[in-house]
């Protein structure tokens, strides 16, 4: 789950949730506390993104399913984050 506040907000103008945050407040205060320099979820489909919370950058890799992703890379400690999205073509012919 993502920290609250940060890419959770929910994006479905049908939902009765439209407009609100409903990220994990608990673990909010455990990124803010600690600050790790990465911190990954997925669970908000549709937020993919990458957001920075204090020190902590905060990447939600999108929806797998519809060919969202993220590549991280760490190299000498240095955080390297493309957000990917694979067009339905080629899920259907994967090279």
């Amino acid at each position: 789950s993502p920290p609250y506040g940060k890419l959770d907000k929910v994006n479905y103008p049908s939902s009765p949730m439209h407009g609100k945050h409903v990220g994990d407040k608990f673990l909010t205060k455990v990124v803010k506390r600690y600050q790790p320099a990465l911190y990954v979820c997925a669970h908000m489909h549709e937020n993919q993104g990458k957001k920075k919370l204090g020190k902590t950058r905060i990447v939600d890799t999108g929806y797998g399913r519809a060919g969202e992703h993220a590549i991280i890379e760490i190299t000498n400690g240095k955080i390297n984050i493309k957000l990917k999205i694979l067009h339905s073509k080629s899920l259907n012919n994967p090279s």
